[in-house]
């Protein structure tokens, strides 16, 4: 288990003031397992797009990080999302969807002391570094901002946005966001509105479930009648409201349909 933090608190507070104890315990427990050479960990490596990518492991995770005593797997992906937003790591859906994560150099901030290069070669400093292709991106409160990284961000655009924005688009993940609305239209509920709200819950639960257990909970639970009678009308935010709900229609096993209440015969007087 992991009872020390190897980062500056010093250094997070000042470079990510919005950001909380949890979110620091989770970035060092995220920099660990991406430089372990664990063969455990090295093996569920995946090489993409140039870069090793290192599977998270949520319940592992909870398990190594007893003191932050997280008890919903959501959690953890709102933090991972507030960290990729202020591009301390970078992530992505790989191999049946599990997420996967890799360091950015921005994490050195929160490493290595200023003390190593004060003659003209001190820290980073984010607010004054000149925007060029080589530079870190600013940090902006709730606007997305896109740059053109250099060869260590892999020559493309890359696009920061609050997790919670409308205009983040993601293809991939809009496009199953798209999948599973047009599912559960069909299945469940038609008419139903992709509201801003339904499509945040929708992604949450694509960071703790593959697509296929999603709709495999939405099949299971338009075929089962006491389910459909009875809450199939409160939408597509209360499907997706929360990680147990999920989990609980992902494992459904659907009932047939409601059975007749046996009549009670009256006897025969002569």
């Amino acid at each position: 288990m992991k009872y020390q933090l190897g980062l500056s608190l010093e250094a997070f507070a000042r470079t990510a003031p919005q950001l909380d104890i949890t979110d620091a315990m989770i970035l060092d427990y995220l920099r660990d397992i991406c430089i372990s050479q664990n063969e455990k960990i090295a093996i569920e490596r995946v090489l993409d797009d140039g870069y090793l990518w290192t599977w998270v492991n949520y319940s592992h995770l909870m398990t190594e990080m007893p003191y932050i005593k997280i008890k919903a797997k959501s959690t953890i992906s709102k933090a991972i999302s507030r960290l990729r937003v202020l591009a301390f790591i970078e992530s992505r859906r790989l191999n049946h969807q599990r997420l996967y994560v890799r360091l950015l150099p921005k994490l050195d901030l929160l490493i290595f002391s200023s003390e190593l290069s004060k003659k003209g070669n001190s820290a980073i400093s984010l607010e004054k570094q000149p925007q060029k292709e080589s530079s870190f991106p600013r940090e902006t409160a709730k606007h997305a901002l896109i740059y053109q990284g250099n060869k260590n961000y892999g020559n493309k655009k890359l696009l920061m946005s609050d997790p919670d924005d409308s205009n983040d688009k993601n293809p991939i993940e809009d496009d199953q966001v798209q999948k599973i609305f047009q599912v559960f239209i069909s299945k469940i509920l038609p008419g139903s509105r992709l509201t801003k709200k339904a499509k945040a819950k929708i992604k949450t639960r694509l960071e703790e479930f593959s697509m296929e257990d999603i709709l495999k909970g939405i099949d299971n639970f338009s075929r089962d009648s006491w389910w459909m009678e009875h809450n199939a009308f409160r939408g597509i935010t209360w499907f997706f409201y929360s990680e147990d709900r999920t989990e609980q229609f992902k494992n459904l096993m659907p009932r047939d349909k409601t059975e007749k209440k046996e009549v009670l015969r009256k006897p025969k007087f002569k």
